[in-house]
């Protein structure tokens, strides 16, 4: 069974639903409190696109950001970025959060590998978190999660841990 290779046409169609994805993700996440999402979704409009346009920024989040800097440009009220948009990592310690930047790829790639092999091995999560140095249910959770994403999306979001 050969696997058809998506065109570029398709290529960009897909990076663009991704961002889209994404960037809908982000109101919902704002809707319901999370001041950052606001940032993310601007982001994810801006990023560099190697296979299209930047996205336009959407309605709500152009409302949305001129509302939260009004405040601080024009009145003087609010003198602290972290007051409009909220803290990035509020009550995570960043260790933590560059480590799984840093290894959930690897050991994504990693545990796919060893699901591969034939015979496979016993207890795959353990023997990868074994190899960096992490927990059995770390490497399961940091796994699981990638794959979720994966899936839902269709692509991983990289910047959701640690920008």
């Amino acid at each position: 069974m050969t696997r058809k290779i998506p065109t570029l046409e398709e290529r960009k169609a897909q990076a663009r639903r991704n961002s889209e994805a994404m960037i809908d993700d982000c109101e919902k996440r704002f809707l319901a409190g999370e001041r950052i999402a606001l940032m993310e979704a601007i982001y994810w409009c801006i990023e560099p696109r190697p296979l299209d346009d930047a996205l336009p920024i959407p309605d709500w989040a152009a409302a949305a950001f001129k509302e939260a800097v009004w405040p601080v440009m024009s009145t003087y009220t609010i003198d602290s970025w972290d007051s409009v948009f909220g803290r990035p990592h509020p009550s995570r310690k960043l260790d933590q959060l560059r480590k799984r930047q840093l290894l959930e790829f690897e050991i994504f790639a990693r545990v796919w590998r060893l699901r591969r092999q034939r015979p496979k091995p016993k207890d795959i999560f353990q023997i990868v978190a074994d190899e960096f140095g992490i927990s059995r249910p770390l490497c399961k959770k940091w796994f699981d999660e990638l794959q979720q994403q994966i899936r839902s999306t269709g692509s991983p979001k990289k910047v959701a841990h640690l920008k």
